[in-house]
Formats: C-alpha cells, sequence, structure tokens
C-alpha cells in the first residue's frame, strides 16, 4: 500500500463535491477545534475524502459504518 496521496482531477473532485451532502455543523465544529491543535491537524480526514466515504456508503445503501480511524471526532 502506497503512503502518497493519489492525486485526483478538477472534474473529479467536482463530481465527488457534487453528489456529497456536505459538512454538517457538528462536523465543522470538530473540524475548527482540531484545526486549533496545530500541526496534528494533518491527521484529520480532509472534506473531500469524507465526502468521497460518504458517496461510497451511500451508493451501497449502508445502514451502519464503523469509523475504527476517529482522530478528533
Amino acid at each position: 500500500m502506497s503512503v502518497e496521496p493519489t492525486p485526483i482531477d478538477a472534474d473529479l473532485a467536482a463530481y465527488v463535491k457534487a453528489h456529497a451532502s456536505g459538512r454538517d455543523e457538528a462536523l465543522k465544529q470538530v473540524e475548527e477545534q482540531t484545526a486549533a491543535m496545530g500541526s496534528i491537524v494533518m491527521m484529520q480526514t480532509a472534506p473531500e475524502q469524507a465526502a468521497f466515504l460518504e458517496m461510497l456508503l451511500r451508493m451501497v445503501d449502508a445502514r451502519l459504518a464503523i469509523a475504527v480511524w476517529t482522530f478528533t471526532g
């Protein structure tokens, strides 16, 4: 498994953003609090990654999901 980020082009990024429901207020608060922690913020999932995961879960009509990787939220 690679530890290098996988770049995506602008079209794919726009598609993911268009098909995800967006961040709610609770998630925005967690993001703000995590950002205030300094350099450790790099452990936070990027909004685009979260949107992609959300889209995958909706595609398979998932009813439950377990976030094993939870950092601050």
